[in-house]
């Protein structure tokens, strides 16, 4: 499958993106079964375009953990899910 544009990807772990971008065996990684490397394979074949996301900028954070007030407004807002834009 090859399609025109990359799966966006965005990953808020610097060594992880390392690990993705780099098939080459790290010391520490060297126990991850070859199998789940697929990522890899997927960013090799430009299917998928990873990226460096910073944590305070992860739109999924704010639903999947608790976040302070002033964030989770940003992030709804972000989302689109704040009430002026939403058509009933």
């Amino acid at each position: 499958m090859n399609p025109e544009k990359p799966t966006e990807l965005g990953i808020n772990n610097q060594g992880a993106l390392a690990l993705a971008a780099n098939p080459t065996a790290h010391r520490r990684s060297k126990h991850i079964r070859i199998r789940y490397h697929a990522i890899q394979d997927f960013i090799e074949h430009g299917e998928i375009n990873a990226y460096y996301v910073p944590i305070d900028e992860m739109l999924a954070d704010s639903l999947t953990k608790a976040v302070k007030p002033n964030v989770l407004n940003r992030m709804v807002k972000a989302l689109h899910l704040d009430s002026a834009s939403t058509a009933y």
